[in-house]
Order: structure tokens, then C-alpha cells, then sequence
């Protein structure tokens, strides 16, 4: 991360002399190890000062233990009401400035076999789906990153039908708790279908 952000060659050996654990955003904010902050445009700012990053660095597993969620305890995420385009946005937008984060979070998804679905009602305004879904090799295509042994599923499901009149379908994934939580299953099933069995690909 820290060569993507064009730090110099003195603190990429430093960090490189002081290995830590895999971390996460909400670690190094200026919440808990002040090393960088994100901005609502999506941009990573680091923190100016070169000697209290130096020093901020060096007690990072310390904020990774008390900010970030312990090794394999994320299984899934479940989107919903909100398009999976948004995702691919990011994807196609090579100037967006979450986009390394983008990538080192896609890889990790699919590396540790983790699953992202979007479930969307069909009649929901704000949840119309993706023009289509893109396997883990377009994806890793698409980012330039190289995904190993992948297991992790994103996959977006937005043709749910959950009988209920288009006004209602955006506030109605409780009312219809119950055809919502098949569609999971559902999008779950499909969804590693098609990153893993390209025969069922066109189908999906």
C-alpha cells in the first residue's frame, strides 16, 4: 500500500525491515494508529509527519487487534438495496483514489473465500442490477492483480421478485424477510456457480 501512495525508497525499506500483519482502513486512521485517514471523495491521506508515521507504524498490530475484525470471523457481506455497479464503477474509474484499496480488497475476497452478493428486489428503484456479472478472472483482468487459488464469491442477484408494489419495494426487505433470505441462499448457490463452473456461466 504504502508503495502504491509514493512513499520514498527510506520508508518502503523501513517497513519492509519491520514487517506487520495483514491489517485494514479502519486501523490506521487517526482513531487508533494515525497513519492515514480517507476522505468522502475516496481519497487515502497519510499523516505528514515522517517521524510520528515511522513511529505510528511500528505499534500498527496493536490498532489491527483493537479496529479490525479477527482473522477468518468475516465469512460474507450481503448488499442490498444498493447496486453492485457501484463496485464496478470503481473498477473502470482507474483515477479513483480508493483504487489500490479496491484491488487489495477483491483479492483478498476471492483468496480467502469470503463472499460479497448484492440481493436486490426487482422492483426496487434504487437496486436495478449490473448490465452483468464478471467472473474472478475478468475481475483480476480488469484490476491488474493477481488473484491465487480463489474460492471467494461476488455476485449480484438483483431479479428478486418480492410481490410488492414498486413505491414499497425499497423498504421491503423486512417485510418480505422471508423471500429475502432465500434469495441469499439463492444468490449464494448461483453465484459460486458461476466464478467456478464456466459451463453454468451464460446461464447465470
Amino acid at each position: 500500500m504504502f508503495k502504491a501512495m509514493g512513499l520514498d525508497e527510506k520508508f518502503l525499506s523501513f517497513a519492509k525491515e519491520n514487517p506487520r500483519k495483514d491489517t485494514c482502513l479502519s486501523a490506521l486512521s487517526y482513531n487508533y494508529a494515525g497513519i492515514a485517514s480517507s476522505t468522502e471523495s475516496g481519497e487515502v491521506i497519510l499523516n505528514q509527519s515522517r517521524e510520528k508515521l515511522m513511529e505510528n507504524y511500528l505499534k500498527l498490530d496493536d490498532y489491527t487487534e483493537l479496529a479490525c475484525a479477527p482473522e477468518g470471523r468475516l465469512r460474507g457481506i450481503v448488499n442490498f438495496a444498493s447496486p453492485l455497479v457501484l463496485f464496478y464503477s470503481d473498477l473502470a474509474d482507474p483515477d479513483y483514489k480508493l483504487n489500490y484499496c479496491t484491488k487489495i480488497m477483491t483479492k483478498y475476497i476471492f483468496e480467502h473465500g469470503i463472499f460479497w452478493l448484492t440481493v436486490n428486489f426487482r422492483e426496487d428503484p434504487l437496486g436495478f442490477p449490473t448490465s452483468r456479472n464478471m467472473n474472478h478472472k475478468e475481475i483480476a483482468e480488469k484490476l491488474n492483480v493477481e488473484i491465487i487459488n480463489p474460492s471467494g464469491v461476488i455476485y449480484d442477484d438483483s431479479s428478486v421478485w418480492s410481490r410488492r408494489l414498486f413505491a414499497f419495494a425499497h423498504t421491503s426487505y423486512w417485510s418480505a424477510r422471508n423471500v429475502f433470505a432465500k434469495a441469499i441462499v439463492k444468490g449464494f448457490i448461483n453465484g459460486y456457480k458461476f466464478q467456478y463452473e464456466p459451463e453454468n456461466q451464460d446461464k447465470l
